[in-house]
């Protein structure tokens, strides 16, 4: 569906649709700043995939399909940026995921082996986006800007089972934590597009690539979306999206190594002041 939107808005801003003389087409009002907040509705898709270096254990986690995390929650973001003169910008956004399941049951997670235990799976992630924007081409109806920046990924996943244990055939009763948690910024390109096809519609397109190494963490992920914004007045605007994430994360510490597949789709809208 992404792509089909984007070849859309490639068509439109290769249009050369001719306009009205009384219309005046204006992408933006040459604001210096902007502040936004948004919510959204997201479907997730996550993995963790852990081995024990020592034993040869393996443990696979399907979060969604095995325990039970919800697929689709509410995520709320807030968002803003400054125009650094003609050519530069500064823009940056937040938000973050909570998300909890619990429940009892016995499972089998290829070597490990859990037999009426308690269970709990908990997310708690943080997404934070830091981009500088280089305008490559702007008129008054559209923009391209090429994005270099830094993306965060505060990752905190973690896997409790309380009660009956089987490890590589030896039985155990009590806790088992296992927990991937670690902070990992990702250098990003892409670049973000803009095209005004009314004097109060505009659509936009980003795409981003993210890959990156520190110390014993390596990540890499690919994030896209379509957005459409009106116009209220010249200062204040609504918008609404699509977006897409998905990200591979390996944290290789000297006893255990741990995959993390993080991704997510989803609707959004949210309201934008510019000023």
């Amino acid at each position: 569906m992404i792509s089909a939107l984007f070849l859309l808005f490639v068509c439109l801003a290769l249009s050369n649709t001719a306009v009205a003389e009384q219309e005046v087409f204006r992408l933006d009002d040459g604001s210096k700043y902007f502040i936004g907040v948004g919510t959204a509705v997201v479907e997730f898709d996550t993995t963790f995939k852990i081995e024990d270096k020592s034993n040869d254990l393996s443990i696979f986690i399907d979060g969604e399909g095995t325990l039970g995390l919800p697929d689709v929650s509410n995520v709320n973001t807030v968002f803003g940026g400054v125009r650094l003169g003609e050519k530069h910008s500064l823009r940056a956004s937040f938000f973050s995921v909570k998300r909890e399941s619990t429940f009892a049951a016995d499972l089998n997670l290829e070597d490990l082996l859990i037999v009426n235990a308690d269970l709990t799976l908990t997310d708690s992630t943080d997404f934070l986006n830091l981009d500088y924007g280089y305008n490559l081409f702007r008129d008054n109806r559209s923009s391209v800007d090429f994005l270099f920046g830094l993306f965060v990924l505060d990752l905190n996943y973690v896997f409790e089972a309380n009660g009956q244990v089987e490890i590589d055939g030896n039985v155990q009763s009590g806790r088992y934590i296992q927990d991937a948690s670690v902070i990992a910024p990702v250098p990003n390109i892409g670049l973000d597009m803009d095209f005004a096809f009314t004097p109060k519609w505009s659509v936009g397109a980003q795409f981003s690539l993210m890959k990156g190494s520190y110390k014993d963490v390596s990540a890499g992920a690919l994030k896209s979306g379509i957005r459409a914004k009106y116009l209220f007045t010249p200062r204040f605007a609504g918008q609404v999206g699509i977006s897409y994430f998905d990200a591979r994360v390996t944290i290789d510490e000297e006893d255990t190594k741990m995959d993390v597949g993080y991704g997510y789709n989803g609707l959004y809208a949210g309201l934008l002041w510019q000023f």
